[in-house]
């Protein structure tokens, strides 16, 4: 990029290495990207390819290059939007900026208003191809109508949940300021949050500034333009999914990091009228290290130290685990293997917010408020398996009341009792026969009456 921007080969690479400077001194992009993986975090890659051929297309190729270029961006549109509907609004973002370089026919009369639906038609068409394929898969597994939380909600109730359309304006506008805000500067802190949007907010400046600049500037724009522009969208489409996530701030650390090379070009293409290099070199017109590369390198490392040493970012991210956390997890992964299925009303997955994650525990912890749940959850195992019930010892009495119904239905209870927790384990299989057994007594009480005296 830098290279096609005017750049030799050492501004190039001093200046190319920015970018993963930003990423690597980052909280949030470290974080995130070292920890789990969900779908801000896929979607990274592919964004940032696409978001490349796109600048590089813009640019004189070989004919070779150029083929690999518009084969691989169908290819990755379909990908993206597989994988998070963020590329919806990067294909959008894109196919605007191809609008406005007047790339496609305008639509002035009918038969250029005709091109112009094919051109969209075809660039839309891998997007269009990945929502089908997305649409079978929901119809083809009846996920439409079939609920996905303990609250009973379907899948399209989720998905207008994420986009925050049921919710009232305050609620709205809290949305909002938590996830441009709150979430951002978390994760970047203050100075990335500014430099985010003072890019943008350069970048956005008007026709006056856009008149007579150079051609690559413009690229420069427009590429921070597609970095940028489909995450506010974004933001602003699933609002509570981007509220209730700080995850979400991921996605603008590949324009946080494009920052750091691009604001001061863009400052100096305010404030000078001259070409770019000539009137930012040091040494000589032939090989030199420019201002940019100086002040945009010398940025960078400020800015990975500043995030390295502040204690509000950093810490929010790599905060020492809670102790009960820890305390669980060590528990839970000496007292269970392979074969045991745990539950607990208290320390589970879903729906509480003291969850337990995977990560200490080693294992899923399933919510049960009672028997019933953990029938339902366990009636279609087909192999030999374990149950155990995670409880408190604040809950003791009415972990010894489980314990003894269990032992009067014939089901031996192993009761592992540490100061603070405790484990009821118990045989799943020969639970599964005694809980439908009881059911069975309960609605027929006749088939028990007979069956006893023939038993007898």
């Amino acid at each position: 990029m830098c290279l096609r921007l005017g750049f030799d080969r050492l501004n190039s690479l001093l200046l190319a290495l920015i970018p993963a400077i930003v990423q690597f001194h980052n909280a949030t992009s470290l974080y995130h990207h070292h920890t789990f993986y969900n779908m801000e975090t896929a979607i990274m890659l592919p964004f940032a390819l696409y978001a490349l051929l796109e600048f590089l297309r813009t640019f004189p190729l070989s004919s070779r290059i150029a083929q690999a270029c518009k084969g691989l961006q169908p290819l990755l549109m379909f990908y993206g939007v597989l994988t998070d509907w963020l590329f919806v609004f990067v294909a959008i973002t894109v196919y605007a900026t191809r609008l406005a370089r007047r790339e496609t026919a305008p639509p002035v009369v009918k038969r250029t208003l005709l091109l112009q639906m094919k051109q969209a038609i075809l660039f839309f068409a891998p997007a269009l191809a990945a929502i089908a394929v997305w649409i079978f898969q929901i119809a083809h597994t009846n996920l439409a109508s079939a609920p996905v939380s303990a609250e009973g909600l379907t899948l399209i109730d989720v998905f207008v949940e994420r986009t925050g359309i049921a919710g009232v304006v305050d609620d709205y506008l809290w949305y909002l300021k938590t996830s441009f805000i709150t979430h951002i500067k978390n994760g970047y802190g203050a100075s990335g949050l500014i430099i985010i949007f003072a890019t943008f907010y350069l970048a956005t400046r008007g026709r006056k500034f856009m008149k007579n600049r150079d051609n690559t500037i413009k690229q420069a724009i427009v590429l921070y333009l597609i970095l940028l522009v489909p995450c506010i969208i974004h933001n602003f489409i699933f609002i509570q999914h981007s509220h209730d996530h700080i995850f979400s701030a991921l996605k603008f650390s590949l324009a946080l990091s494009f920052a750091f090379v691009l604001l001061p070009i863009f400052v100096l293409q305010i404030t000078h009228r001259n070409h770019l290099l000539p009137a930012l070199q040091i040494v000589n017109e032939d090989r030199s290290i420019t201002w940019v590369t100086i002040v945009s390198l010398s940025a960078s490392l400020l800015y990975g130290y500043a995030q390295i040493h502040a204690k509000h970012s950093v810490t929010k991210m790599f905060a020492k685990p809670d102790y009960r956390h820890v305390l669980v997890g060590d528990f839970i992964k000496q007292n269970t293997n392979y074969r045991d299925v745990v539950f607990s009303d208290f320390y589970c997955l879903y729906p509480r917010y003291n969850t337990i994650t995977t990560h200490f525990t080693h294992k899923v912890i399933y919510c049960a408020n009672n028997l019933d749940d953990t029938y339902h959850r366990t009636k279609n195992i087909a192999e030999d398996f374990s149950i155990k019930i995670l409880y408190r010892s604040a809950d003791k009495q009415e972990a010894d009341r489980l314990t003894a119904f269990l032992n009067f239905h014939d089901i031996l209870v192993d009761n592992i009792r540490e100061e603070e927790l405790g484990l009821l384990a118990f045989d799943g299989k020969k639970f599964i026969s005694q809980y439908e057994h009881i059911h069975e007594c309960r609605a027929h009480p006749d088939r028990c009456s007979a069956k006893r005296r023939e038993h007898r």
